[in-house]
């Protein structure tokens, strides 16, 4: 569980800096991307920046959500590593946007509710470092993975359906889709690491391959769920 406790206090940190009730002050000059953002707000309508606001406030809540997750999976008995995955690459993803989130005129001088504390804008400079340092404590728990998937040309849609739910599976990796004559149906994920490299991949060279899925789906029609059903794991033992 070490492995985790950089990556919660950065992120306590953020947190605190951006959940507590307080109110706000402007933001100092010298900050040219923070100005440009001001100047976009102060121009906004009251209905734009209650949804800015809000939008903040529902990508906090999901933040929070997946920490929570993550400390349940690691808690767990029988952690599941996908989870883990999953809650992480949502934080990563929402984690370098975190000093966008609060521009000048996007806090109580509004009169609407907000939990943003003042030092965001009186003191910028240790917020923009302590979310840098939780992008950067985030990305670090990212699969370093990317999937190559290879069909007929004649398949149009790209990347497949098989991929992006392995893409998913494992935090929204990128997807490189490859359509050429010869091919049948063939996928690899990529896992690097320094001096290494894991390469898990399938190759269906004849479409006789998906029959048996096909036919056990058919005899586990009577124990299926009304619906749609997506993958054979809902059938298999």
């Amino acid at each position: 569980m070490r492995f985790i406790l950089p990556f919660a206090c950065a992120a306590a940190l953020v947190a605190v800096a951006a959940c507590n009730r307080s109110g706000e002050e402007a933001a100092p000059p010298g900050n040219q991307q923070a100005d440009e953002a001001n100047t976009s707000v102060n121009d906004a309508r009251p209905a734009e920046i209650a949804a800015l606001m809000h939008e903040r406030h529902e990508h906090y809540k999901a933040m929070g959500k997946a920490m929570k997750g993550m400390g349940d999976q690691l808690k767990s008995d029988a952690p599941s590593i996908e989870e883990i995955r999953r809650d992480a690459a949502l934080i990563a993803h929402y984690a370098p946007q975190i000093p966008g989130w609060f521009p000048h005129g996007s806090g109580p001088e509004t009169g609407r509710e907000t939990r943003a504390k003042a030092e965001i804008w009186t003191d910028a400079d240790t917020f923009h470092q302590r979310a840098e340092t939780f992008a950067a404590e985030a990305a670090r728990f990212l699969p370093r993975a990317e999937i190559v998937e290879l069909h007929g040309e004649g398949k149009k849609d790209a990347p497949s359906g098989t991929a992006r739910a392995t893409a998913e599976a494992l935090g929204g990796v990128p997807v490189h889709s490859v359509r050429l004559p010869g091919l049948v149906a063939h996928q690899e994920v990529l896992f690097g690491g320094d001096g290494q490299l894991l390469t898990i991949r399938h190759d269906a060279f004849t479409r006789e391959a998906y029959v048996p899925g096909v036919l056990l789906a058919l005899e586990r029609l009577d124990v299926l769920p009304p619906g749609l059903t997506i993958g054979l794991d809902a059938v298999l033992d």
